[in-house]
């Protein structure tokens, strides 16, 4: 996950680079940066959404004594 995150990072700074800036705060909201922030957080919602659904079938067949289906 962190070598996925850094290669984003990478990535908007080569696309967009922004050398000249009169404040730091102008580097994270340049579009390199505001396209990094939303990538990060896509990549964050899908493995969020990947991991949600083997877990609700494990504590389910676990707490609940259901069988939800699946492997």
């Amino acid at each position: 996950m962190d070598i996925n995150r850094e290669s984003e990072f990478f990535l908007g700074g080569t696309f967009y680079p922004k050398f000249v800036h009169e404040n730091i705060s102008e580097i994270s909201s340049s579009t390199g940066g505001l396209l990094f922030m939303i990538l990060v957080l896509s990549y964050i919602g899908l493995m969020v959404m990947l991991g949600a659904r083997p877990l609700y079938v494990h504590l389910n067949e676990k707490l609940l004594l259901k069988s939800i289906g699946g492997p």
